[in-house]
């Protein structure tokens, strides 16, 4: 059963980037989101999503020009 679910997430997020060698840094990063919780129906199974949430993340990346 497939069912879609709209949503409009709000959120603030923070990181900082360590350069390892040249150009080359990693990014760790925490982001905050908020929306309005929802629930979908499949038969006896209920798919719930929260209104808060946290996602952390990791970049990797490379900066081609200097300051």
């Amino acid at each position: 059963m497939r069912q879609n679910m709209r949503t409009y997430d709000f959120g603030l997020g923070i990181g900082y980037q360590f350069f390892l060698w040249r150009g080359l840094y990693v990014q760790p990063s925490i982001r905050a989101y908020a929306r309005r919780s929802q629930s979908l129906h499949f038969n006896e199974y209920t798919y719930t999503i929260p209104g808060f949430g946290f996602s952390p993340g990791v970049r990797i990346g490379y900066r081609f020009w200097s300051r």
